[in-house]
């Protein structure tokens, strides 16, 4: 999924407020992966939407995709591009962690059911804390299969019906002494140093919850 949001900020930053169109992109992703692409399409740029070629229903083919018109631009994304915008998006210096969210956009019950998994058996190192933000309606599902059960006793924290943005975070950081911010998600590691004023760890969830159990980012 974090290749995904990755993708989207290299690709926001280049498009602006254009509409963007995607060649190569397996054809079966998952409602969270296009979750974290569009997510960070519209953070770095101001993507409002974008064409997948064999996977959005208005573009089977790349002609279709373009209304039979040329691209203005071609880009090409690659490993080199992928690593650049990884370090583009990890602001955080050192190993330090502290505060890890992990859902913005809001979890899904299945984003919720992997933290979940991480967890099993586990605890949430006692420096940390980890916030997963979802709506009300996926945590009643989560709460309803025990994932959130699960996570609360590790330590963690399921945040419902709310988001690190409209939570004051810029307020609550300093008061709990919170210095950096880790996190899965392209589009809060965007926002993060601006926003909030908290450098960023990015990365992908198994390495998230690593950093969430053992307290530092490695």
């Amino acid at each position: 999924m974090t290749d995904y949001g990755t993708l989207g900020c290299f690709t926001g930053k280049i498009a602006g407020q254009d509409t963007p169109v995607f060649t190569g992109i397996p054809d079966d992703p998952t409602i969270e992966q296009l979750k974290a692409l569009s997510a960070a399409l519209a953070s770095s740029g101001s993507v409002s939407m974008f064409h997948a070629v064999g996977v959005t229903p208005e573009a089977h083919t790349e002609e279709q995709a373009f209304g039979g018109n040329q691209p203005e631009k071609v880009v090409v994304f690659g490993q080199a591009e992928k690593e650049e915008t990884e370090a583009f998006l990890n602001k955080e210096p050192s190993d330090h962690v502290d505060w890890i969210l992990v859902g913005c956009p809001n979890a899904t019950v299945q984003e919720i059911r992997e933290v979940a998994a991480a967890l099993e058996g586990k605890r949430v190192h006692k420096d940390v804390a980890l916030w997963v933000t979802t709506s009300g309606a996926m945590y009643a599902m989560a709460e309803r299969v025990g994932y959130v059960e699960t996570i609360e006793k590790a330590g963690g924290t399921v945040v419902r019906e709310t988001c690190p943005f409209l939570a004051r975070s810029r307020v609550i950081a300093p008061k709990k002494g919170y210095k950096s911010l880790t996190t899965n998600s392209a589009k809060m590691a965007f926002y993060a140093p601006g926003q909030f004023g908290l450098p960023t760890h990015y990365g992908n969830l198994d390495r998230v919850m690593k950093a969430a159990v053992n307290g530092v980012w490695s």
